[in-house]
């Protein structure tokens, strides 16, 4: 979490390289957290199941964060997105 909160700190061309360095930096915690679960075997296919139908309602989320970013100004979205990280 502090490493989003440090991005939210640099200066960014647009909004949109803030999001793909923060999707990049939660994608790769994400997979190498799978990873370890899988190798200790402590993910069920019955959790893997559930994981995939969560992923529908996150897409939903995805294309909401997408809209209300290009209705923001850069500056106000970044604020809100560094206060919703504390």
């Amino acid at each position: 979490m502090t490493t989003h909160y440090a991005l939210c700190l640099r200066p960014h061309k647009s909004n949109d390289e803030l999001i793909q360095a923060l999707g990049l930096s939660l994608l790769t915690s994400a997979a190498a957290l799978a990873v370890a679960l899988a190798r200790e075997g402590a993910l069920p296919d019955s959790l893997l199941r559930a994981s995939f139908f969560a992923l529908a309602p996150a897409r939903v989320g995805v294309l909401f964060g997408q809209w209300l970013r290009q209705r923001t100004h850069p500056a106000a979205f970044l604020r809100a997105f560094a206060v919703g990280l504390l």
